[in-house]
């Protein structure tokens, strides 16, 4: 039998079974809302007043699910507020992160980069990750349609007219943390939006002191041959023309000294960025000397100043209506340079584990983590939670689901694919003899969506490729049923072991 006549007799649009990837099951979209896990409340918290969370979970549990309902909830918190929003801020892309501080570090493979990271470079990585963003929304004259600030209305102007700190918080955050190939256009951008006054301009005062050495020079030939005619006088215009040329000489030293000594700081401070100094100086160019100087430059390894920046975004992210920052930490055993390595990925993320990093005033760490990484906290020493503090931080164990979890779930699923959502039911797929209970637990022993969604497909599958079109069978056998199931339990504890893939 064809799988799309057995959905046909059903009243099936399509397979609610088929996806395995939160990212790109279009079911998961219409019933998100439906489906979320008893400790969602836990975990995201108080909109209005962000704190963290630390939420383990099994490959197919929920995780990425978990995080795009989420930021659909805080989107929908948002709604139309001019005031009081709360603001996403994705930390998952890793590799370019590991591949500039490997770089940085003189090491060849990223791999050896990973025991190295500190929390001074994942709060680079944080603010890197609101920065750049916030730097595309400041210059445009339209809301933006997509990113973290997408749909706030006026953030130009709002920032044109914040007080001259915000502004010059905003301008030391971009030279420090807007990571994008045009950065130094986009900080001259950012200067002429936010009227900060002229730019510095070394190359003025050298074509200056070139032009007066010059007529200094040309002035002095003509004295000597004798074109120009007088006493020592007549020497006296080519000395003070000299003298401007080399007061605008050491002007224009100066201001290079000044952009080179605070772009070589700025380039062994924030390694992620996986800028050179020469990088550095074209973002900095535009900052003018005075004010070069009086910009609190963040120090290489400095902790305290890393948590100062955060206080400087929130500050200028009132401005534009926002009052919390939630950091959705995922993805951590993706980067190529960990590869699902448990000891790597505890080193990885172990910098973040700080009660001062996730209480930060304003800020909410939502850590999502792979199981592995919990077994490995658990083997840690005393004064490590004592630092750490985990008791405080809405830690959900396991992210686990029952039997009657994922049978809901799989319902929902069932009838966001059916004709008639309101009659449809998954114990029609089944003959009489399947009662409820019996798939409760079957759905039990698969502990999860995935794995659940992968029985639940395998037993269609099955059922299918053993009865002819003429049969007219239309319902499932509990003896297929049985026999699916006992091959997913296998599968799983198979790769509980590690002896085979997912």
């Amino acid at each position: 039998m064809n799988s799309a006549a057995f959905f046909q007799q059903h009243g099936l649009e399509s397979n609610p079974f088929r996806a395995e990837e939160a990212r790109q099951d279009v079911v998961f979209e219409r019933i998100e809302g439906d489906c979320r896990h008893p400790d969602f409340e836990k975990i995201i918290g108080d909109l209005h007043r962000p704190s963290s969370a630390v939420v383990f979970g099994e490959r197919g549990s929920g995780k990425t699910a978990l995080r795009m309902q989420i930021e659909d909830e805080v989107t929908r918190a948002n709604g139309d507020r001019e005031d009081g929003r709360s603001l996403v801020i994705p930390y998952d892309e890793f590799n370019p992160l590991l591949d500039n501080l490997s770089d940085a570090r003189g090491m060849l493979d990223p791999a050896d980069a990973v025991p190295s990271i500190t929390l001074v470079d994942h709060l680079d990585g944080v603010l890197s990750a609101a920065v750049e963003p916030l730097v595309e929304a400041a210059l445009s004259n339209k809301p933006m349609k997509r990113g973290p600030y997408a749909g706030v209305s006026d953030i130009r102007r709002r920032l044109r007219a914040a007080s001259p700190q915000v502004r010059r918080d905003l301008q030391l955050l971009q030279a420090c943390y807007d990571l994008d190939e045009g950065a130094a256009h986009r900080a001259e951008r950012l200067r002429r939006a936010m009227q900060f006054g002229p730019r510095s301009r070394p190359g003025c005062y050298l074509l200056l002191a070139i032009l007066c050495g010059a007529l200094a020079g040309g002035w002095a030939v003509a004295v000597a041959v004798g074109a120009v005619k007088g006493d020592w006088l007549a020497w006296l215009p080519s000395i003070l023309v000299l003298l401007g040329g080399a007061v605008s000489f050491v002007w224009w030293a100066r201001l290079r000294l000044a952009h080179a000594g605070v772009a070589r700081r700025l380039a062994r401070s924030v390694r992620i960025a996986g800028r050179d100094s020469g990088a550095c100086s074209e973002v900095l160019s535009g900052i003018s000397r005075p004010r070069l100087a009086e910009q609190p430059w963040p120090p290489a390894d400095n902790e305290e100043s890393r948590f100062q920046m955060i206080q400087r975004l929130l500050g200028v992210l009132a401005v534009i209506g926002y009052r919390g920052v939630i950091v959705l930490i995922d993805r951590v055993d993706e980067p190529v340079a960990i590869n699902g390595d448990p000891e790597r990925m505890r080193a990885f993320i172990w910098p973040l584990f700080r009660n001062k990093v996730m209480q930060l005033p304003g800020v909410g760490f939502k850590f999502l983590l792979p199981i592995e990484v919990r077994d490995a906290l658990y083997r840690e020493s005393p004064e490590f939670f004592r630092e750490a503090r985990l008791d405080k931080q809405n830690m959900v164990d396991r992210l686990g689901w029952s039997g009657a979890m994922l049978y809901d779930m799989c319902t929902a699923r069932l009838r966001a694919c059916s004709r008639e959502p309101e009659s449809a039911n998954i114990m029609d797929l089944f003959d009489e003899g399947v009662t409820r209970q019996d798939l409760v637990d079957a759905l039990d022993q698969m502990h999860q969506p995935r794995d659940a969604f992968k029985m639940l497909y395998g037993v269609i599958q099955e059922h299918c490729s053993n009865v002819t079109a003429e049969q007219n069978a239309f319902t499932i056998s509990r003896t297929v049923l049985d026999m699916v199931r006992k091959r997913h339990v296998e599968r799983r504890e198979g790769l509980i072991r590690g002896s085979r893939p997912a």
